[in-house]
């Protein structure tokens, strides 16, 4: 999300207009799926149910828990998908019941799970009150604890955290995103510049991951120019189609491909 008065096509966040663009990660491959126009909405809860609403059936969703509005929890649910979020401190918790934790349930070195439950999550008049699954973990030395919300039950608890822990790198990859990749400031002003911009960038990160994923398992050398990388340049023309085919615009709360 980048402000300025420049941006006369975008929703006001207060006195600015904001330029604000999402990308959709995928779990598997840590690369863009989707590149989302949310300029029109000041509202990310808003964007995200868009997104939801546009995705396919069965997606399992990681997400912070600024996300994690209890009617889209719902909404994703009903349409067969997952949720592993962080529990947010302004949700009302019932507990139902306490799950025996494995001995084989272990996480990294320093963390432990000290409670698995089950409980009703929301208040009474909540539409989006539910039941779902909690997750306790603490650090034995720092005594921090993080808990893990998910409607997922027949996975291990580890398995849970591990998952949830691991949309940590959508936040670096965004780091340096802004910071090498030139969304701090657009050289353009339009709303197709700006689009078309982050297009760009999106290709860049893909072409990049797959350059750099080439030299480290030896498919391409260094010294071997571009064009020896055959296996590569196959996959970004994959990721690069699957990337267009899937980009969105989301207009308030209303989208269209």
């Amino acid at each position: 999300s980048v402000t300025s008065n420049h941006y006369e096509w975008a929703a006001h966040n207060g006195n600015r207009a904001a330029a604000r663009f999402v990308f959709v990660m995928n779990y598997r491959t840590g690369l863009p799926d989707r590149l989302v126009d949310a300029s029109m909405s000041t509202s990310d809860n808003d964007v995200f149910h868009e997104i939801i609403r546009q995705t396919r059936p069965g997606t399992t969703w990681i997400f912070d828990r600024g996300y994690s509005r209890l009617e889209t929890i719902k909404e994703i649910i009903n349409q067969r998908g997952h949720v592993i979020t962080r529990w947010n401190a302004s949700y009302k918790w019932t507990l139902i019941s306490r799950r025996k934790i494995r001995p084989d349930d272990t996480l990294q070195e320093g963390w432990e799970i000290i409670c698995d439950e089950i409980g009703w999550v929301g208040a009474l008049d909540n539409p989006g009150r539910a039941k779902y699954r909690r997750i306790t973990c603490r650090h034995r030395e720092t005594g921090k604890l993080v808990i893990v919300l998910t409607d997922l039950r027949k996975h291990r608890a580890a398995k849970l955290v591990d998952m949830y822990v691991c949309r940590w790198p959508i936040e670096v990859t965004f780091r340096h995103v802004k910071s090498s990749l030139g969304t701090v400031h657009f050289p353009v002003r339009s709303q197709e510049g700006v689009h078309n911009w982050l297009i760009l960038i999106a290709l860049s990160m893909i072409f990049i991951h797959l350059l750099a994923n080439s030299v480290i398992t030896g498919r391409l050398q260094p010294n071997q120019g571009l064009m020896a990388a055959h296996y590569p340049f196959k996959t970004y023309r994959r990721q690069v189609q699957t990337l267009l085919e899937n980009e969105m615009f989301v207009t308030g709360v209303t989208s269209s491909r």
